[in-house]
């Protein structure tokens, strides 16, 4: 800082000018005679503070002038691409790729852009990078360590590994010191995520390290379970563990799918055997431990990826029309007879065609080629929030990536785990007929039990009744609590429809995001268009997008905030 009434020497003018985006205060100094290769006392020049600080002007102003993209500066010894990336600078970043910036030199560190792009989550700047110099996946700093490995040691979200992982990197790639792979790292730190999209990306859960441990050997260390399993399973399938005959069922997806969806039919079928039989004290206390250990066995599975909870919806309609039939339907009107068993078939009728339909998916766009030119081009323009990573598709508005089926679907809703499928604007009428039909059978069925199990108790006495038709008052039970719940859910569902609103743009707007685009992997927005009104508000992404800052909202002045060191293993 000039003391007052001095001037300040030129070189320290432009660095300033470049640290605050002022193009027309760097340009006087250049024409004052600055070179735009000048350089402050610690070495860094003009170029790595407007990357750094996204001053795009300002860096294409250098670039124009003849600077060097490449020019190595500051304390690690680094190019203007090392700065821009680690800080995240999308902006600055692509003016200097353009210009002629490599991505192949390293800091002192031994680290490129690519892995400072990974250890700080850049996802954009990670995509990017890969998709403008591909041999860059692989490439190690001083201890010997790629991208993916740092992705699977600092990343605990789905990307940016998968995006290596879909660039081809080398999965099984060894670091020098220790000879760890990615899938140590992963499990070090019981990074999860990672050990699932590695595991099935096809990497060897069998290499040993230097110290002749597996991934499996450090993860029985920390005690993860779930983490066990899935190496065990890794291990099996490659040949490399002997498995039980119980292993090889749960170890083939299709048999785990169907002993889900069969095994509600199998409790509910034996909790009416029990009813039968048994004192109804002696049934109840076999059901709640018959589902008491389903549920056990159950622990570790996921409602929303497995077909158990489509089990459930067929299996209860289905005691419903036994009960109905054996007990009920003589004691219940004639016009409510034919009013259930419309319901009820509306209810099967609906579930088929929502589970077996198509949501409104968007093709996934499956050519590498083509994958990697869309994504620069969308990067390039400025319009990457609205980029899928998983499926390399641009995303319309109020699409989602359904993170169940890992597919990109427009005008998303919510995942119905009941169903099995998501819950879009396209299949939303068929969801109500559903919800309605479910609230309506419900209805009729608890009406027809109560007036079963009165006419009952006019001639037997209470205890009586609960010996002979417990399962009964269980069922009717169960059916009240689907009156009230469904009577919620339609509501709700038929004010966001005659809204044209969805659930996901609401609960997004409630975090303060926008309404239009969400994805559940952390790379999306949204946006609060409703679709289904009278008077629709019109306005195009582009007005709702801005180009890089010329003055970037924090200004980065000194080489000591970028150039932590990383972190040892």
């Amino acid at each position: 800082m000039a003391e007052p009434g001095q001037q300040q020497d030129p070189v320290t003018r432009a660095v300033e000018a470049s640290q605050r985006g002022d193009v027309e205060a760097l340009e006087e100094c250049l024409r004052q005679g600055v070179p735009a290769s000048a350089k402050d006392v610690d070495g860094c020049s003009l170029l790595h503070w407007a990357a750094i600080n996204n001053s795009v002007q300002c860096v294409e102003k250098l670039l124009a002038s003849g600077e060097d993209p490449n020019v190595l500066g500051g304390i690690l010894v680094s190019t203007p691409l090392h700065w821009a990336v680690r800080v995240g600078q999308l902006g600055a970043s692509i003016r200097l790729v353009n210009a002629g910036a490599i991505c192949n030199i390293r800091d002192s560190q031994g680290l490129t852009p690519l892995h400072l792009a990974v250890q700080n989550t850049h996802i954009g700047l990670t995509a990017y990078l890969l998709a403008k110099y591909p041999d860059s996946r692989d490439f190690t700093d001083n201890a010997g360590m790629t991208s993916l490995m740092w992705a699977a040691y600092r990343c605990y979200q789905m990307f940016p590994l998968k995006i290596l992982i879909d660039s081809g990197a080398d999965l099984n790639a060894q670091e020098t010191l220790q000879g760890n792979t990615a899938l140590h790292f992963a499990a070090q730190e019981r990074n999860i995520t990672a050990i699932r999209e590695l595991l099935a990306a096809g990497a060897d859960p069998t290499i040993p390290n230097k110290q002749h441990e597996t991934p499996l050997d450090i993860v029985s260390n920390n005690r993860h379970q779930k983490i066990q399993r899935m190496l065990k399973k890794a291990l099996r399938r490659k040949g490399a563990l002997r498995g039980t005959f119980l292993d090889s069922i749960k170890d083939n997806p299709k048999n785990v799918r169907r002993i889900h969806f069969g095994a509600p039919f199998v409790c509910f079928a034996l909790a009416t055997i029990f009813f039968q039989l048994l004192h109804f004290g002696v049934a109840i206390a076999c059901t709640l431990l018959l589902f008491g250990l389903a549920m056990y066995a159950i622990r570790d599975v996921s409602w929303q990826n497995s077909y158990l909870a489509v089990g459930i919806t067929v299996t209860e309609p289905l005691v419903m029309l036994h009960v109905w039939s054996f007990y009920i339907y003589p004691f219940v009107p004639w016009y409510l007879q034919i009013l259930f068993l419309v319901s009820i078939t509306a209810v099967f009728g609906t579930l088929g065609l929502i589970s077996l339909g198509d949501p409104g998916v968007i093709k996934p766009n499956l050519d590498k080629k083509a994958k990697m030119n869309l994504l620069v081009e969308e990067i390039e323009k400025n319009t990457i929030n609205y980029f899928c990573y998983s499926c390399y598709v641009n995303r319309p508005n109020w699409s989602k990536h359904c993170a169940i089926c890992d597919r990109c679907v427009k005008d998303f809703d919510h995942h119905c785990p009941w169903l099995a499928q998501c819950i879009t604007m396209k299949n939303m009428k068929l969801f109500i007929l559903f919800v309605f039909s479910v609230c309506v059978s419900s209805l009729i069925y608890t009406i027809g039990c109560f007036r079963f199990l009165t006419t009952e108790l006019r001639d037997i006495s209470f205890e009586l009744m609960l010996q002979r038709h417990c399962w009964v008052l269980l069922t009717a039970m169960l059916a009240g609590c689907h009156v009230f719940f469904m009577t919620t859910l339609f509501t709700v569902q038929c004010i966001n429809y005659l809204e044209g609103e969805t659930t996901n743009s609401r609960i997004k707007r409630k975090r303060g995001q926008r309404g239009e685009h969400g994805h559940n992997h952390s790379h999306g927005g949204g946006h609060s268009h409703k679709h289904g009104q009278i008077c629709k508000r019109f306005c195009s992404r582009a007005a709702t997008q801005t180009d890089e800052p010329t003055v970037p909202a924090v200004i980065i002045t000194a080489p000591a905030t970028i150039e932590a060191t990383s972190l040892q293993i």
